[in-house]
């Protein structure tokens, strides 16, 4: 092939301001970034069913990025090889830690007893104890509110002069 053809990997090492040797790092990061897109919609909305949901439909887009390599494997650089590869991995490593992040359970919300999660809305808050589990409430308008500590600065007194003798 002639060294103008653009499909040639060139390995000069030669001056860093040449268009050829300068390495463009966004394609890269396209990765990284989609894994972390679709962890933080997972989380979102874990334990819903949209979390599983957006971890699936990352899993069938990557997969068939998979297909599309597989089918036109012909046509492509040799690095692409090299790419399909590596995907694998990735597609296991975003499926696990994104339904790792649907499994996990959601944070109590204020009206919610903190042992059983039942939730607690609508109902008198002093002296409450949970229907399901018999825990008293804690939360605000309890009677087991934890009080409020007022806290008062303390000043210091000026540091004493010092005597030259």
């Amino acid at each position: 092939m002639a060294p103008s053809d653009s499909r040639v990997p060139t390995c000069r090492p030669a001056n860093y301001n040449d268009p050829v040797v300068q390495v463009q790092a966004a394609p890269v990061l396209i990765f990284p970034i989609f894994a972390v897109l679709v962890w933080a919609l997972a989380m979102q909305w874990r334990r819903q069913w949209p979390s599983f949901a957006v971890v699936t439909l990352a899993v069938g887009l990557l997969l068939a990025l998979i297909r599309i390599f597989d089918a036109w494997h012909e046509h492509l650089p040799p690095m692409a090889v090299l790419f399909y590869e590596i995907m694998w991995p990735y597609i296991g490593i975003t499926a696990g830690i994104g339904y790792y992040i649907c499994f996990l359970p959601r944070p109590p919300t204020e009206m919610q007893c903190r042992r059983c999660r039942y939730d607690l809305a609508g109902l008198n808050h002093k002296g409450l104890n949970c229907p399901e589990c018999g825990t008293p409430w804690r939360g605000k308008g309890s009677e087991h509110e934890p009080p409020t500590v007022e806290l008062t600065p303390i000043l210091k007194s000026p540091p004493a002069k010092r005597r030259i003798m």
